[in-house]
């Protein structure tokens, strides 16, 4: 089947397939990605295409597969994102004899920097 037939008869049907979509998605956005992005994957495949009554029975099952895809993705980033919680990373601070130890280690260091930089942290110190 060439592009331009396949194209016009899934424009045909366009409505029907975004309010297919939109009723197993959430966001109205996401369902137009998903249409526009299983419309790319049939004019991929529209060279290996015969049969145009079976179009629209193919097209729906490329449509469920987006569909299903997006909601894997997203549960995958849903267990892999969590929020940032700042006490579980913060260091402990360190006791004094580790604090003297930093503090040596940084003076030793001091003379690397650029002088104005290492004449303001003595300042501070």
């Amino acid at each position: 089947m060439d592009n331009d037939a396949l194209v016009q008869h899934l424009l045909i049907h366009r409505e029907k397939l975004l309010a297919h979509v939109r009723r197993k998605v959430s966001s109205h956005d996401l369902a137009e990605d998903l249409l526009q992005e299983s419309l790319l994957k049939a004019l991929r495949a529209a060279p290996d295409l015969r049969d145009q009554e079976r179009l629209l029975p193919w097209f729906y099952t490329v449509l469920n597969n987006a569909i299903t895809d997006s909601y894997r993705r997203g549960a995958t980033a849903s267990r892999v994102v969590t929020p940032f919680d700042p006490s579980r990373h913060d260091p402990p601070a360190p006791d004094a004899e580790e604090e003297q130890s930093l503090c040596e280690c940084f003076r030793a260091l001091l003379p690397t920097l650029k002088p104005d930089y290492a004449e303001l942290i003595e300042s501070l110190d």
